[in-house]
């Protein structure tokens, strides 16, 4: 069966089901590959394709394709990725475009952003959509509030506050990362980072080098690179003394880089700084 027959089958509901070799459909679900492309409600005559998975690869983007050309005049579409509400990855789509109309010079954006305008009323026009949660209805509020003929100074306050809201998710975001990076770093250190406590280790996001520990008689890093600590302490002595290290081997690897700065032994970049951190109470 082609992909063709498998579009057109699944708009019309001739059969449960369809397959060909990586395009295929239980009931109410179009899969590309094993991933969700489309969903109907055939009795209300609505599309719902995820644009994450339309645009997902080439195959993705065939399939997509015949689906749309099966699709009669009369259905509603509405595209979008799934992994958000509706109203909120339109509004995200929209200030984005006016953002880029903003600094448009030749292209103009305002057609594409009269489109999905048009979609969002259509799609609570055909959800006959009452209740909203607060966080849709804030986003509907920005879509409502654009006046296309004043579009850039009529979008001002929101854009602003969009900005500082997206400020807002990275500083969460970063919080986030840094929490997890440091957990990770107490667990290699077998620590709790505290910082009154300055035998303790804070994560440093900048800190251009692998964490080293001293583990019986070895160095751990946490690229889970275990070397001989005797080896290592001997070449930590010819290091600080000044002497040429490149080429001296070091457990399984060898010194390719060396400088007043840093050590780079294989792949690994470990900072003075860390090194004097671990090794510099041992000689």
């Amino acid at each position: 069966m082609n992909n063709e027959v498998v579009a057109h089958r699944f708009i019309y509901g001739e059969t449960t089901s369809a397959k060909s070799s990586n395009f295929s459909f239980e009931y109410d679900r179009l899969y590309s590959y094993y991933s969700i492309l489309a969903k109907i409600d055939r009795e209300k005559k609505i599309i719902y394709i995820d644009s994450n998975i339309a645009g997902y690869s080439h195959s993705s983007q065939k399939h997509t394709t015949h689906l749309r050309r099966a699709i009669p005049g009369n259905y509603s579409t509405f595209e979008w990725d799934f992994s958000e509400d509706f109203i909120t990855c339109k509004r995200n789509e929209i200030f984005k475009l006016i953002d880029m109309e903003s600094r448009a010079r030749k292209v103009s954006y305002l057609p594409q952003i009269k489109r999905i305008i048009d979609n969002v009323n259509k799609y609570i026009e055909v959800h006959e959509i009452k209740k909203l949660s607060k966080e849709s209805k804030a986003h509907l509020k920005d879509i409502e509030s654009i006046d296309i003929d004043n579009l850039i100074e009529s979008s001002a306050e929101v854009i602003k506050r969009d900005k500082e809201r997206l400020l807002k998710i990275k500083k969460l975001e970063d919080k986030k990362k840094q929490d997890s990076r440091q957990n990770n770093l107490d667990r290699f250190l077998g620590q709790v980072y505290n910082k009154s406590d300055k035998s303790t280790v804070k994560y440093d996001p900048n800190y251009n080098s692998v964490y080293l520990k001293v583990d019986g008689e070895s160095i751990k890093t946490t690229n889970s690179i275990v070397v001989p600590l005797r080896e290592s302490l001997a070449l930590y002595r010819a290091y600080l003394s000044g002497k040429n290290i490149h080429g001296l081997n070091l457990g399984h690897y060898s010194v390719v880089k060396s400088s007043k700065d840093s050590v780079t032994i294989g792949c690994t970049v470990i900072s003075a700084k860390e090194l004097n951190r671990v090794l510099g109470n041992l000689v």
